[in-house]
């Protein structure tokens, strides 16, 4: 039973997002300083994607949140999928559709 608990557990980058999320959310509610600069080691949109992580992850768990992460990479091929098909023709946005995942940072082997 332990092992099966221990298998949805959050991944290292899952984590700090949500952990700084989490921060950024205690921060505003009760005031104290953020002494960090998300923007300095978070890709994308540090103040928006991990706060709106972390209220996922109140509501739902990780699971919301992980689907919530989906939902945004979905939407990042489906836009790159827009851009290609309105600039260039079938093959273009194919190729840059389903190139996608090999070329984020998240598609590189983990040591773990």
């Amino acid at each position: 039973m332990a092992s099966l608990r221990l298998s949805n557990s959050a991944f290292q980058d899952e984590a700090l997002y949500l952990y700084h999320g989490h921060w950024m959310i205690d921060s505003w509610l009760h005031g104290a300083d953020l002494d960090s600069n998300p923007s300095a080691w978070f890709t994308g949109a540090p103040q928006l994607y991990p706060v709106l992580a972390a209220l996922l992850d109140g509501v739902g768990g990780l699971e919301l949140a992980r689907l919530f992460s989906t939902l945004c990479m979905l939407s990042a091929t489906v836009a790159v999928h827009w851009t290609a098909n309105t600039s260039s023709g079938a093959p273009a946005r194919c190729a840059s559709a389903s190139s996608r995942p090999w070329c984020s940072p998240s598609a590189a082997p983990s040591s773990s």
